[in-house]
Order: structure tokens, then C-alpha cells, then sequence
């Protein structure tokens, strides 16, 4: 509806005036159904609440309208911008929200996607030496005989026909341990055990005995010492 149109019908009846203001009310109603985006609808905003909006205009011509009937224009140019106002918050919260769901979008994590694969471990640089001597061993006819970390005093020199006065015997290359009455290690001839520094005497238990000689027999180990 024309903006002229409205002001000559200021002066008119009060169904005119009413008529006036469901027109402009229709009109802005009309504008905001037609914008699709927040920036559109803050386009038209100066039409719907500016100085020039059609509504506003019927407002500053109140004093034209006679006393008995400002009751019911006055009225109903409040519901016609309340009902305007209503559909601009819906549209702008309607916008607001579509705004945010794409943002949402955009920005979204996808914790569906499949991460990398960790990088598996190697073994200790030492373990893979000790590996590839026992093949080298093993190729040249070598068996491979391990035993028990811990061994009785029996294994460790009796056997191998080491005295009492060995050198091997001695507290700086033998960790001795105290079993007491216990008999872990499998043998009731002696409370004591040790741990032998140089393992090689393990191919006695682990797998020479039984095997007709002669036996050729690598022994893997670990080295210990006693440091003061």
C-alpha cells in the first residue's frame, strides 16, 4: 500500500483509518515472510520500525483523530506493531538458528573418522643382538639351553666339579641368596642358591644332561654384578 494513500485516509472515517492500519500491518507482515536470511530481514527493518514505516506514520497523525475514537485507533495501532514486531523476533530467531546449525555443521568433529594407527615398538637393541647371535649359534648346529634365573649351589659349581676355593665362588661373582628351610630351587641338598654372573653353567639342568656328548650348547643370559 502506498505511503500517500495512508495519510489522506487520515483525515477520513474511522473505518477508513482502521482499514489504514490492517493494510499496513499485512504489508510489513507480508515483507518479513519474504526474506530467507538474517542480513534480508535487517534490510527491510527501517520500513517496519524506521520513521518512514507505514505504521509509524498513522502514529504521529493520532491528533487528527477526534477524542472519542483515539481509544479504538490507538488500540488498534498497538496491536498491528505488536503483531509486527512478534513475526520480525520469529523470523530473527528462525535465522539465528539456522545460522547456528550450519556453523555447527561446519565446525563439527567427526570422532567416526578413523584416527592413524599407532606405530608399533621394537624390542630393547640389546634383546635383538642377543636374538641374532643365538641364530648365528643355531646355524653352526648350536642348541639354544636356558634355565632358571636362580640355581642351587649344586648346578651352579658341584656339578661342574668347581672347589670350594674357586674363584667363581666368591661374593664378587656370585649373589648368593638365603632360602632357609624353603626349597624353591628343587633341591634339598643345600639352603642356599645363587645367581651366577656368567650364566654358562645353566646347559647343566636346562638341556645337557641326557643328550650323548659331545654337546654343543649356547646359554643366553644376563650378566649381574656386585658393586660397592
Amino acid at each position: 500500500m502506498p505511503l500517500g494513500r495512508t495519510l489522506r485516509r487520515v483525515s477520513s472515517t474511522i473505518d477508513g483509518l482502521l482499514s489504514d492500519i490492517n493494510d499496513a500491518r499485512d504489508v510489513a507482515l507480508a515483507s518479513i515472510g519474504e526474506v530467507s536470511d538474517a542480513p534480508a530481514l535487517a534490510a527491510i527493518e527501517p520500513t517496519l520500525f524506521g520513521k518512514k514505516a507505514a505504521l509509524g506514520q498513522l502514529k504521529r497523525h493520532m491528533g487528527t483523530v477526534a477524542p472519542e475514537d483515539r481509544s479504538t485507533v490507538g488500540q488498534a495501532l498497538n496491536e498491528a506493531q505488536v503483531a509486527v514486531r512478534d513475526a520480525h523476533e520469529d523470523a530473527r530467531t528462525r535465522f539465528a538458528a539456522t545460522a547456528r546449525r550450519a556453523q555447527l555443521e561446519n565446525e563439527r568433529l567427526d570422532l567416526t573418522e578413523a584416527s592413524p594407527a599407532n606405530e608399533r615398538g621394537h624390542l630393547h637393541l640389546v634383546t635383538q643382538t642377543s636374538e641374532r647371535l643365538e641364530d648365528v649359534f643355531v646355524a653352526m648346529g648350536f642348541t639354544v639351553s636356558e634355565g632358571p634365573e636362580a640355581e642351587t649351589d649344586w648346578y651352579n659349581f658341584g656339578a661342574l666339579n668347581l672347589p670350594e676355593a674357586h674363584p667363581a665362588r666368591s661374593m664378587w661373582d656370585t649373589i648368593y641368596l638365603d632360602l632357609g628351610a624353603r626349597t624353591e630351587l628343587g633341591d634339598n641338598r643345600s639352603p642356599h642358591g645363587g645367581e651366577r654372573p656368567h650364566r654358562s653353567t645353566r646347559s647343566v639342568p636346562g638341556g645337557s644332561i641326557g643328550e650323548i656328548p659331545p654337546t654343543r650348547a649356547t646359554c643366553p643370559c644376563s650378566t649381574r654384578s656386585r658393586v660397592s
